[in-house]
């Protein structure tokens, strides 16, 4: 199963950087991909450690997605077990050592140990809106490749989802992915 979460690295100054991530969910270990490319990819590399947190707030997984200041300047707590971040707005988390990564191409799959874990709050759950939004945000990620017929149903679906199930948050989500898909042209 792929779970979807905050993940936080360290850059080489020591600060967080806290990107969204779909994870291969285990009990003891734990599996993601990760763009060659990317910085994350670049720290994990270096062994400096990853939590991995469980979030139920769509306008932090969309800010996190979307905007490279928001990757950057989460309220954090420091980890205990491996050098990492542990997100104040996280419900529980889970403190990561990498065991191996395998290049497959222009990814390159991260194999983890599991050697912390801890709860910060209860997690509330996902209404429908929160679930849709997620969806649109890793449209929006790929929005430079992606065409329109793609990610239209996933803007009308958020919409309605948002308009029947949603709050402040959620309406708020919606409204940063507007301008990231549609700039000024339109408001909700």
């Amino acid at each position: 199963m792929i779970l979807e979460v905050l993940l936080s690295t360290l850059d080489e100054d020591g600060s967080p950087r806290i990107v969204p991530a779909g994870i291969h969910w285990g009990e003891t270990h734990l599996e993601l991909l990760a763009y060659r490319t990317s910085r994350t990819c670049g720290n994990l590399l270096k062994g400096r450690g990853a939590v991995a947190n469980l979030c139920d707030d769509a306008l932090l997984f969309v800010r996190c997605a979307l905007d490279e200041a928001a990757k950057k300047k989460q309220p954090c707590l420091p980890s205990g077990r491996v050098p990492g971040a542990i997100l104040e707005r996280a419900c529980s988390y889970r403190e990561l050592r990498l065991l191996a990564a395998l290049g497959e191409g222009e990814r390159i799959r991260f194999s983890c140990e599991i050697v912390g874990t801890g709860t910060i709050r209860e997690f509330l759950g996902f209404n429908r809106a929160a679930g849709a939004l997620l969806e649109l945000a890793v449209a929006a990620t790929r929005r430079a490749w992606l065409p329109e017929e793609a990610w239209k149903p996933l803007w009308n679906q958020a919409c309605r989802c948002v308009e029947r199930t949603g709050g402040p948050r959620e309406l708020e989500a919606l409204s940063v992915l507007q301008d990231c898909f549609f700039g000024e042209e339109e408001k909700v």
